[in-house]
């Protein structure tokens, strides 16, 4: 008698732990309501036994990146929208892993070697991507942005911007068109026809694709970016049927300088730090390479030829002639700058930034063009 009832103690005790231990009243297997994997209220048997902070919603887990501004605490860290306002100014890579040299692709070069220091090699902000479980929408692990995952045909501008306002899909209302900031983030440079990862993004057309940006010397134009290859232009009217691919999320790259006062320039948005003044002097690819890479500026730092990403970045779409802020790059020439970033589909070519009105197009290697270098 005695031993039986020590027995109903200890399972007793045991029951009760698992209460305590869990917050259950009985031990069963993960609750997921939402099927995302992740259980609410989680046990022991759960294979993600962290809480899921809504089991009706499989976009928001513990495992989900957070989508700003959006009022929802999407990956259960009880912060809401604030954890994702430091990333959403980030720079995607541009996803180059292969180094050439003025013609065709070679084994990456030692410091010191020609053709040292081109895309390949600094590799910032990989790009990252997360499909939902419903394979409707892409997160952007970098920027945070939340994607259309599959475009639907093509629009003019007018009806783009309002196919964006008025898209409900994945469970989410609050659409825009991106600025061609945004969308060419989203642009692998490493690839063409389409320029896209299409194992994220199937189905993309390599042609032109709309951004919510006017062209600021032509408001009958907006800017919009190719996906063949991706290049950005403002070529065409806003009347031009153009393909869309929508957005959700606090909308990125605000322009944001500060002059350090040793002839460098942080941008606020993308931490980046910049050559303030070129030095005027027009070089080929090879050569622009060579001078970033040996730029004594502001101390001893390491300073680099922008990829094509970065440099299109500081691109105020505000202005022309010069199209940056006239404040922090004093004497920007109205032409094209290297990036360091090669053209896949001729390898001959490179990336560049017309500082003209903002465009982005490729030049052969052995042509000249202007360098600002960055950090």
């Amino acid at each position: 008698m005695f031993r039986r009832n020590l027995i109903s103690v200890w399972v007793g005790v045991i029951l009760l732990s698992g209460m305590f231990l869990y917050g259950q009243e009985t031990w069963p297997p993960c609750v997921d309501n939402d099927g995302d994997g992740w259980g609410n209220p989680a046990s022991i048997l759960c294979a993600h036994p962290n809480l899921d902070c809504d089991d009706t919603k499989p976009d928001v887990n513990p495992g989900a990146a957070e989508i700003c501004d959006n009022a929802i605490d999407d990956d259960c860290d009880a912060l809401e929208d604030e954890d994702c306002l430091v990333s959403a100014s980030l720079l995607p890579d541009t996803g180059i892993t292969q180094c050439y040299n003025n013609t065709v692709a070679i084994e990456c070069p030692a410091p010191g070697q020609p053709f040292y220091g081109q895309d390949a090699q600094y590799v910032t902000n990989p790009m990252s991507f997360a499909v939902s479980p419903d394979g409707q929408t892409v997160t952007d692990n970098v920027t945070g942005l939340m994607w259309q995952r599959q475009d639907d045909g093509t629009r003019n501008w007018a009806n783009a911007i309002s196919y964006c306002e008025g898209l409900t899909l994945g469970g989410y209302a609050n659409w825009r068109l991106p600025n061609e900031y945004e969308l060419q983030g989203i642009v692998d440079y490493g690839r063409y026809s389409p320029a896209i990862d299409t194992a994220v993004f199937p189905g993309t057309i390599p042609d032109w694709y709309w951004s919510s940006s006017t062209y600021a010397y032509g408001t009958y134009g907006a800017w919009h970016i190719n996906f063949y290859d991706g290049r950005v232009h403002h070529y065409g009217f806003k009347t031009n049927y153009y393909y869309v691919r929508c957005v959700r999320g606090e909308e990125t790259f605000p322009s944001s300088f500060t002059d350090n006062l040793d002839g460098t320039v942080t941008d606020n948005a993308t931490g980046l730090m910049w050559q303030q003044e070129d030095d005027n002097q027009a070089r080929n690819w090879e050569s622009a390479i060579e001078y970033c890479e040996g730029l004594n500026l502001a101390g001893p730092t390491v300073w680099r030829l922008p990829d094509v990403k970065e440099l299109r970045s500081i691109v105020d779409n505000t202005r022309c002639n010069p199209a940056i802020d006239p404040v922090a790059f004093p004497g920007t020439n109205p032409t094209y700058y290297w990036s360091s970033s090669t053209y896949a589909n001729f390898t001959n070519y490179a990336w560049v930034v017309g500082f003209d009105d903002g465009y982005v197009d490729n030049g052969n290697k052995t042509y000249t063009g202007d360098v600002r270098c960055v950090r």
